[in-house]
């Protein structure tokens, strides 16, 4: 009997999302780990939440790139106000690109399904779909890595290299918003070797 009430369930819970036409997006994959020089990003590996994988910092495409790093689902808060600052314009877009990364300890495969095809039901934009970049990995990694915890959410100004040129913990306010803008108007891209 319980056998048969679970696939009724699955049944109907697939059936949802076939009358909606929601595009599912795969369960990403659990990210190798790669020691980072010290000031860099390690390398980071993940999908968006429309499915495309990313690795950082290998597919940034402009010159600088703003990271917002979150934790917990608490976090989404602080990490909106990035998102805000970004999507109003009050930082420069020619030389910034914006990548919003939720790191969340290994899991298995259908958790990670259902977790980001949860994160794609409460996000109606597709810009910012696309800029969530969801991580499944041993998370102590990131945090010796990075000199960070699961506190906070951590926003990072990284280089086309992975360098790492400016740091902030917590949500926005006008004076990080003043010092970011500073240094992307003065910032000179890396030469090509």
């Amino acid at each position: 009997m319980k056998l048969f009430v679970k696939i009724i369930l699955v049944s109907l819970v697939l059936g949802i999302f076939l009358v909606f036409k929601f595009d599912f997006i795969g369960p990403s994959a659990i990210m190798p780990w790669q020691e980072p020089e010290p000031d860099y990003i390690p390398l980071l590996t993940g999908e968006n939440l429309l499915g495309e994988e990313h690795i950082f910092p290998r597919d940034f495409k402009k010159p600088l790139t703003l990271l917002v790093i979150g934790f917990k689902r608490e976090h989404q808060t602080p990490i909106n106000t990035w998102i805000s600052t970004y999507e109003k314009g009050d930082l420069d877009k020619e030389k910034l690109d914006f990548f919003e990364l939720p790191i969340i300890y290994e899991v298995g495969m259908l958790k990670r399904l259902f977790i980001n095809n949860g994160m794609k039901l409460g996000i109606p934009d597709p810009e910012q779909l696309k800029r969530t970049v969801t991580l499944y990995m041993d998370r102590q990694n990131i945090f010796d890595a990075l000199k960070v915890d699961v506190e906070s959410i951590y926003t990072l100004l990284v280089q086309q290299d992975g360098k790492i040129i400016w740091r902030s913990k917590g949500m926005v306010s006008a004076e990080k918003i003043e010092a970011l803008q500073s240094l992307i108007k003065s910032y000179q891209p890396l030469s090509a070797p």
